[in-house]
C-alpha cells in the first residue's frame, strides 16, 4: 500500500471540516499535491536532553529530557482540477488553515493511521515562478506548528457498569483493562456515572514508575473520589498537565478533592492487559465508570 496522506481542515463555525488528498490513492482530487520537501512531520518529536553541571563538576549530570512543539514546513503545489480553477482550488486550501484552531495532517500506512494537529505558525507564503492564472498552477510554502508534537490514534474506550445495590454505603469493585501498546506514556481519561451521594474509588498505579520515590508504596494506589451531587458526572483527565476533574454541572470539584492529585501515567509498550479496581458505594446497581486510553506517538508510522 502507498503512503496515503490527507488534510482535515480546520473546523468551521458550523463544524463541517474540508478534506484534501495531498498523497496517495486519489492524490490531488482537490488540486492540492503534497511537495517533495516536507520537513519535521515525519521525524522523531523534537526531543532534547537537559544536563547540569555545578562549580568545579567534570562533565555534567543527566537532568531529563525536554519535548518541544514541532514544526512542519512543506510545499503544496495548487492545480486547476477538471471541475475548478486554480484560484477556486487555492482558495479552498487556504480556508482549511486556521491560526487560532487546528486542522489534521492524516497518514496512513498498511499499519495504521494516525494524525498530527497543526494550525499555520507563520503566513503562508505564495512563490509563482509565473503567472499562476494563466498556466493553472501555484506554489505555496506552508509553515505550520503542532504545539503537541505526537500523532494520535483514536482513543480506545472500555466501561464497567456495577450490577449491585450499594445504597447501604458499601463498595462494590469490578475491573477495568488497561494496556498501553504505543512508544509514548499515556494518561488515562476517566468518566463516572451520575448519582446523588455516589462515591467513586479510582486507581492510580504507579507501573513501577519512581518519579516521586514511591514506586512501591503505589503500586496499587487509589483514589477516592468527592461525593456526587445530583445530575453531576465527572470527568477526570489524569494529565498532570491539564485539569484533572471537571464537574458536568461546573461545580469546583477539585476543592472537593482535598489536594490529592493523579500522578502516574501507563508506561510505553505497556501491551499486556492490567486489570485495575474500580469501585462505587452509595449507588443503585446500574451505574458505572468508563476509561479512555490515548494512542499517541512519536512518528506517523511503526513503533509497534
Amino acid at each position: 500500500m502507498e503512503t496515503l496522506i490527507e488534510l482535515e481542515g480546520a473546523p468551521t463555525s458550523d463544524g463541517t471540516t474540508e478534506w484534501f488528498t495531498l498523497l496517495g490513492d486519489g492524490k490531488g482530487n482537490r488540486g492540492v499535491h503534497l511537495g517533495t520537501e516536507v520537513d519535521g512531520a515525519f521525524d522523531d518529536e523534537p526531543t532534547e536532553s537537559i544536563w547540569n553541571s555545578h562549580a568545579y563538576q567534570i562533565g555534567s549530570t543527566f537532568g531529563g529530557i525536554r519535548i518541544n512543539h514541532r514544526d512542519v514546513l512543506f510545499k503544496a503545489h495548487i492545480k486547476k482540477t477538471s471541475d475548478a480553477s486554480w484560484e477556486t482550488n487555492d482558495s479552498e486550501w487556504r480556508k482549511a488553515w486556521n491560526y487560532k484552531k487546528d486542522s489534521k495532517l492524516w497518514v496512513q500506512t498498511e499499519t495504521s493511521r494516525r494524525h498530527l494537529p497543526l494550525r499555520p505558525f507563520e503566513t503562508p507564503v505564495a512563490k509563482p515562478e509565473f503567472d499562476p492564472h494563466g498556466q493553472e498552477f501555484g506554489t505555496i510554502d506552508m509553515h505550520c506548528r503542532a504545539g503537541k508534537p505526537r500523532w494520535l490514534e483514536p482513543d480506545v474506550t472500555k466501561e464497567w457498569i456495577s450490577n449491585t445495590d450499594t445504597l447501604d454505603g458499601s463498595w462494590n469493585t469490578g475491573t477495568i483493562p488497561v494496556w498501553n501498546p504505543t512508544d509514548t506514556e499515556i494518561w488515562l481519561k476517566w468518566t463516572v456515572q451520575a448519582y446523588p451521594g455516589a462515591i467513586y474509588r479510582l486507581p492510580d498505579y504507579s507501573f513501577g514508575d519512581d518519579r516521586y520515590e514511591m514506586a512501591d508504596e503505589h503500586a496499587t494506589r487509589q483514589i477516592v473520589m468527592p461525593e456526587l451531587l445530583a445530575g453531576e458526572h465527572l470527568k477526570v483527565n489524569t494529565d498532570e498537565e491539564d485539569e484533572q476533574v471537571a464537574s458536568s454541572i461546573d461545580t469546583q470539584v477539585w476543592l472537593r478533592m482535598n489536594g490529592v492529585t493523579f500522578l502516574y501515567p501507563v508506561p510505553p509498550y505497556q501491551k499486556t492487559k492490567k486489570y485495575l479496581p474500580v469501585s462505587v458505594k452509595n449507588a443503585p446497581a446500574g451505574v458505572g465508570v468508563q476509561v479512555r486510553m490515548p494512542r499517541t506517538w512519536t512518528r506517523p508510522w511503526g513503533l509497534q
